[in-house]
Parts: C-alpha cells; sequence; structure tokens
C-alpha cells in the first residue's frame, strides 16, 4: 500500500506540475520544417511530396502533429493511468480476468505449439466454474486442434460452443 500511495502523490504532482510547466514558456516558433499554425486559418492543404503517402509528409508523424515533450509525457502518463484503470476494472469482474488468463495463457503457450495448448486447455477446463471461461478456453482449444490439423475434434468443440446455453464444468464433463 506503501507504493500505491507514493505512486497516486507522484502522479497528483505531475498532473498539477505539468500545467504550471507548460504555462512559463511561451510558444517558439514552430521547429524547422513545419508550418506555423494559426488558430484564425485552416491549416496548410496536403502537398505531394515526392509520391509519398499522406503519413510520410515532413511534418506529421502517422498523420498526426507532433507534440512538445511536455505533451508527450503528458500523453504517456495519461495512457498509463488509463491502463491502470482498465486493468483495475478487469480484476473486479472475475469472468473478465478469467478470459484475459486464456488469452495470455493461450499467448505463453503459442510458441510451444498446438499439442502444448490442447494438453494445458484439456486438463483445466473440467476444474472450470465460470461458463464465459470455459467457452473461452473451448474457442482456444478448437483454434489449437484446426491448428494441429484435427478438424474433427476442433468441430467437437465448436458444436459445443454452438449447443450449450450454459457451459460449466459439470456441462462440459457431460458433452465429452
Amino acid at each position: 500500500m506503501k507504493h500505491g500511495k507514493k505512486l497516486c502523490s507522484m502522479m497528483l504532482c505531475l498532473f498539477m506540475a505539468a500545467p504550471m510547466a507548460l504555462a512559463e514558456e511561451p510558444p517558439g516558433p514552430p521547429p524547422p520544417g513545419l508550418p506555423e499554425l494559426h488558430p484564425d486559418r485552416p491549416p496548410p492543404p496536403d502537398e505531394d511530396y515526392g509520391g509519398r503517402g499522406r503519413g510520410d509528409r515532413p511534418d506529421r508523424d502517422n498523420g498526426m502533429r507532433r507534440l512538445p515533450p511536455e505533451m508527450a509525457q503528458l500523453e504517456m502518463l495519461r495512457g498509463y493511468i488509463d491502463v491502470v484503470g482498465r486493468l483495475a476494472q478487469l480484476a473486479k469482474d472475475p469472468s473478465a480476468a478469467g478470459v484475459a488468463a486464456v488469452i495470455v495463457a493461450n499467448d505463453a503457450l503459442k510458441k510451444q505449439g498446438p499439442a502444448a495448448l490442447i494438453a494445458f486447455f484439456t486438463e483445466i477446463l473440467p476444474d472450470v466454474k465460470d461458463p464465459a471461461i470455459a467457452r473461452a478456453i473451448r474457442i482456444q482449444l478448437a483454434d489449437a486442434y484446426k491448428n494441429a490439423g484435427k478438424p474433427d475434434q476442433a468441430l467437437k468443440q465448436l458444436r459445443i460452443l454452438m449447443t450449450s446455453q450454459e457451459m460449466g464444468a459439470d456441462t462440459a464433463k457431460k458433452q465429452e
């Protein structure tokens, strides 16, 4: 809990200090190569820069204006806070957290091949109580069976997904 309070106080300081730091420095001229923007005039029209696409314009970065370093740091912090908030929300919902765990397990085992995925998910499926997590496992199993060249077993998993309404451990055991 100590670290959480320290992190929150650091973020609060950054949120409060960033606008002040930005307010202290008056905006200077744009960096070389960037057109000067005026609020009363529209941005300059797109021009042809030697056959390069729109994202390759010298004054653009993937179609968006480059941000000053202070704003880029603030955007990074905002993104970090967004990720933390989404992860906290995910952790509050057991079904969503379980489905996320299925996806992470699939990613972790993918390099070992479909046989490892099949073995892991087949072993864990009877212990799963949440229908949403069981369905996520069956989707991964169907994909693993398909990649292993076992279309009949993949179709069996898909048939179970399509025909059953509730997919707890009891239902899964009956249908296997």
